[in-house]
């Protein structure tokens, strides 16, 4: 019996709640956005090196390089916090791998 004035039946208690919901929702939102911004700092030295006559030099690519292993690793680690189910840690990453990336490019001035 449900501990409820109105309750006279079993209580249901594997019901999630909608914001719990919404936080899972965006949490896989993040991974999807955070997996883009890697695929993205990999793909951007292979663009400019097709659309240069001259092979591209290593500080030209360096940022890239470094935005797509910090994007890989926040990835990783999204990847095994959304298996443990704390999706508001995942949200968090998301939102630190954005920053960190906003600062790589403001460091490199791109």
């Amino acid at each position: 019996m449900c501990l409820t004035a109105r309750s006279t039946g079993p209580c249901n208690t594997s019901v999630p709640d909608i914001s719990d919901m919404k936080t899972e929702t965006i949490s896989g939102i993040c991974g999807l956005v955070v997996f883009l911004a890697m695929i993205r700092c990999i793909a951007e030295p292979l663009r400019l090196q097709h659309f240069s006559s001259d092979p591209v030099p290593l500080p030209a690519i360096e940022p890239f390089l470094y935005g797509a292993f910090v994007s890989a690793l926040v990835f990783g680690g999204m990847v095994i916090v959304h298996i443990k189910k704390q999706y508001k840690l995942n949200i968090i990453l998301c939102v630190l791998n954005t920053l960190i990336l906003i600062f790589l490019k403001i460091k490199y001035q791109l």
